[in-house]
């Protein structure tokens, strides 16, 4: 494990910036699960030739470049790496 240090100038520990890395991977984690399940709704409903990235982007309340981003496939949502 890397120890970082997070003190400022005056030697203060800024001890939000171990807490904001936790919550921003409990936020991506929150996303993927989001897109990985409205996907698979809309693959249900409409199939999943007909169902386009930005169908799923607007299901999970993300932009559609954030869906490629994590998914650069439509293939990637059913079968991750």
């Amino acid at each position: 494990m890397v120890a970082i240090d997070f003190s400022n100038a005056a030697g203060d520990t800024l001890e939000w910036a171990t807490s904001l890395a936790a919550s921003d991977r409990s936020i991506r984690c929150t996303a993927l699960h989001v897109m990985t399940n409205e996907s698979a709704d809309l693959f249900a409903e409409n199939g999943f030739h007909r169902t386009t990235i930005k169908q799923v982007a607007e299901a999970a309340d993300v932009a559609p470049r954030t869906v490629s981003g994590y998914f650069p496939s439509k293939e990637e949502l059913v079968f991750p790496d």
